[in-house]
């Protein structure tokens, strides 16, 4: 018989190193990754707001907030008046509110209060209509989503064979 073909296994010190260091290193960068993920679409909403002019006192800009929930879980977070501002119906509201009452008297006669004191509607009310902004929000943060994995922590650590 000729010796014609030999198969041989190398690296096997190398691959059970890299294993173990899986179940220490994965985890936490999976976190980290993930963490980054909320920061992207946290960034995403605050510039949308900031892209259709509707941060007027910043209450609303400055509740959306990245909160870790749970293991290797995030939430973003925000006042319910920011899903109002995106979903309402249009209708008219009562100047009798405080809030909206000062937001008129700084923008009458803006771009932004097309229709305040034209005389149309209800005397005391102001027409409010919805502004979407959450989705676009949303596909700003998704932006970088692509890039953030296949160049995040996670990634790397495979990339380099755990290193």
């Amino acid at each position: 018989m000729v010796r014609f073909f030999d198969i041989k296994v190398s690296g096997l010190k190398e691959t059970q190193s890299f294993l173990s260091k899986l179940d220490v290193q994965l985890p936490k960068n999976a976190e980290i990754d993930a963490s980054l993920v909320a920061d992207d679409y946290k960034r995403g909403l605050k510039n949308e707001l900031l892209a259709q002019d509707l941060v007027w006192d910043k209450i609303l800009y400055n509740s959306i907030k990245k909160q870790k929930t749970g293991d290797k879980e995030f939430s973003i977070l925000m006042k319910k008046q920011g899903v109002y501002l995106d979903r309402m119906r249009p209708h008219f509201a009562p100047l009798a509110d405080p809030t909206l009452k000062r937001w008129v008297d700084e923008h009458a006669g803006s771009s932004t209060s097309k229709g305040l004191g034209s005389g149309k509607g209800k005397k005391g009310y102001i027409y409010v209509k919805p502004h979407p902004w959450i989705e676009r929000g949303m596909e700003r943060g998704r932006k970088n989503l692509n890039k953030r994995l296949e160049n995040g922590k996670v990634a790397r650590m495979f990339k380099k064979g755990g290193k």
